[in-house]
């Protein structure tokens, strides 16, 4: 049963693979495609992929300090879930690549997925902040068009919102936890009328229970407070393994 439903899941995954594809190229001119190919400079590749890996290595070190607190995991077994979790937003909608690098570390770590996903939460977050003070800085000295400004407002909003949010479940986490129960809501009502087969992995997002709301709420809000009080009260993390 269970290799029956592994084997309708690729599937899937494979006919959507090749309908996005068909899309893609539908919509390509290929002459044009073909003289932008032969007419590029490809020395840029090099130090562009350079400065790719570059990247998601600094990103896994910032997850593993993130992690510290409550798991100390090696950089290098942190990085192949990192790019897991990229390769899937690559080809799944909404940045569900998230949920995937949530359930692969939690999976491959024994440690609970609730916690995964609010360090992943938390990085996103310091994300927002981080372009929303950049946008700020250099909006003093070259002037924002319209379009500009009012993405700048809107990110501003968004991760203030954000901020707020974890602010509030440390001191109020019976409020936080409600409205964290009213967003989940509505989940299992949606997702009761889509075929199980169509869940992508299935094991990773199995039906919800009538209750998986509350608990998944109780559980995301309990990883948040515990991840950031254990931050705060770790002047110092210092590594016990080696990254």
């Amino acid at each position: 049963m269970k290799g029956g439903l592994l084997g309708k899941t690729k599937l899937l995954g494979f006919l959507l693979t090749f309908i996005f594809l068909g899309l893609v190229l539908w919509q390509t001119n290929l002459s044009e495609l073909g003289g932008a190919l032969s007419s590029a400079n490809y020395l840029y590749v090099i130090p562009a992929a350079f400065c790719t890996l570059i990247s998601y290595i600094l990103r896994t070190i910032r997850w593993r300090r993130i992690l510290l607190p409550t798991r100390s995991i090696p950089a290098r077994r942190l990085f192949p879930v990192l790019m897991i979790g990229f390769m899937a937003n690559n080809v799944l909608p909404a940045r569900l690549g998230e949920f995937v690098r949530a359930y692969s570390l939690g999976q491959k770590e024994s440690i609970s997925k609730s916690l995964s996903f609010a360090t992943i939460m938390l990085e996103r977050l310091l994300d927002g902040v981080t372009l929303v003070v950049i946008l700020a800085l250099i909006s003093l000295s070259v002037p924002l068009q319209d379009w500009g400004a009012e993405i700048a407002y809107i990110a501003c909003a968004v991760f203030l919102a954000a901020a707020i949010g974890v602010v509030a479940l440390l001191v109020r986490e019976d409020l936080a936890r409600r409205l964290i129960f009213l967003v989940l809501r509505p989940w299992p009502r949606a997702t009761g009328r889509i075929p199980r087969w169509c869940w992508l992995p299935a094991p990773a997002f199995p039906t919800p229970r009538p209750d998986w709301a509350a608990s998944s709420a109780r559980n995301f809000s309990g990883s948040i407070e515990n991840l950031v009080k254990a931050r705060c009260s770790t002047p110092s993390a210092s590594p016990t393994s080696a990254a």
